[in-house]
């Protein structure tokens, strides 16, 4: 992503789900696959860090009932 589009969504965070509306699961399933691969068991929480808008939680919400994300603009965080 070019830096001044970056820095657009730190100035215009509403525009995030604008720019990028289409959302496939991609990475939350990622992250099951590996919690799987590498814990004995699910996580009992999970801290997203850098959340945005809290899509990826969204997801992992459904394998882990306590999910936190932060993210550097309140604003993002849905």
């Amino acid at each position: 992503m070019e830096a001044n589009v970056r820095n657009l969504l730190y100035r215009r965070p509403e525009l995030y789900e604008v720019m990028y509306p289409e959302f496939d699961e991609a990475t939350p399933k990622m992250c099951l696959r590996m919690f799987s691969a590498y814990l004995e068991r699910q996580p009992s929480s999970i801290l997203d860090v850098g959340c945005g808008t809290a899509r990826d939680l969204n997801v992992l919400s459904r394998h882990c009932a306590d999910c936190w994300g932060i993210d550097y603009l309140p604003e993002m965080i849905a």
